[in-house]
């Protein structure tokens, strides 16, 4: 029997019959074949740069529709994040009084902003490592970073191993799951990719007026 392709596993519903909806034959064109590889890196960009943004919710998915280069599909976020990494680090280096400083405050992050800076001081490349670990916002101790003076080659180096073991980690867990997992993945992007946009925007606009 034939396999069912990637476009035939995203396009077929939980009752078998064909879903040929726009959202779906649009979403499918960016997250599977060649342009994959972008749409993934604009992922690793958005989370870097923008608050509450969850590269998971939209992450699993592609690679659920990806699995022969799940592997590789995976690092393709990280090329973002190190580019966000470098532009919030020059921000952090040129604006930290004009502008970055007062964004801090107006957005009520002075103290965690203080103490980010602090660890860069102290033990940047620990603190770049455990990101993910810590209680403070990605993008404020990518610009931190930058405000301290630390190290631009070693800033880029635990970015990139922070990120990799992380995208790794999740492209395991795709590698694990089982077959039904991942055809339901497949099958329900489209909701996937929305709710995960409905909740970084929640989040945004409830940290803007909280």
């Amino acid at each position: 029997m034939r396999a069912r392709s990637g476009f035939e596993n995203s396009t077929t519903g939980d009752n078998g019959a064909r879903d040929d909806s726009a959202p779906r034959r649009w979403l499918h064109d960016w997250t599977t074949g060649p342009r994959a590889y972008g749409t993934a890196i604009l992922i690793g960009l958005s989370e870097a740069i923008i608050p509450f943004i969850t590269p998971e919710v939209f992450l699993v998915p592609m690679l659920a529709a990806e699995r022969r280069r799940v592997w590789l599909l995976a690092l393709c976020p990280v090329i973002g994040n190190l580019i966000a990494a470098l532009l919030l680090y020059a921000a952090g280096a040129m604006l930290a009084a004009p502008v970055i400083q007062p964004l801090i405050a107006w957005m009520g992050a002075a103290a965690q902003y203080d103490q980010a800076v602090a660890w860069m001081q102290q033990d940047g490349f620990a603190a770049i490592l455990l990101l993910d670990l810590a209680p403070i916002p990605v993008q404020v101790v990518l610009l931190a970073a930058g405000v301290a003076g630390y190290s631009l080659p070693l800033f880029l180096v635990a970015i990139g191993l922070s990120r990799a073991v992380r995208y790794l980690l999740i492209a395991g867990a795709v590698a694990l799951a089982g077959e039904r997992a991942r055809d339901w993945l497949e099958r329900r992007q489209v909701e996937i990719f929305v709710g995960g946009l409905v909740l970084s925007v929640a989040l945004a606009v409830w940290m803007i007026v909280a």
